[in-house]
């Protein structure tokens, strides 16, 4: 039986250097959850240039909701 986390969701970049992309798609598919695919970001770090991630803001009060 697949896990369904439909509140979950998991936010992936393209040009991650560190995790392809596509293991993040396959990973939201496997969970069944929501997916978000950035074309860019990195690895979403502060030396990326995340200091802040309205995004996952966004997204934490969708769950949260």
């Amino acid at each position: 039986m697949q896990p369904q986390l439909h509140r979950a969701t998991v936010i992936v970049a393209k040009d991650d250097y560190v995790a392809p992309y596509q293991l993040g798609v396959a990973v939201a598919k496997g969970l069944g959850a929501k997916l978000i695919v950035q074309d860019r970001g990195g690895h979403f770090l502060t030396s990326d240039g995340y200091e802040q991630f309205p995004l996952v803001l966004k997204e934490v009060g969708r769950v949260m909701g």
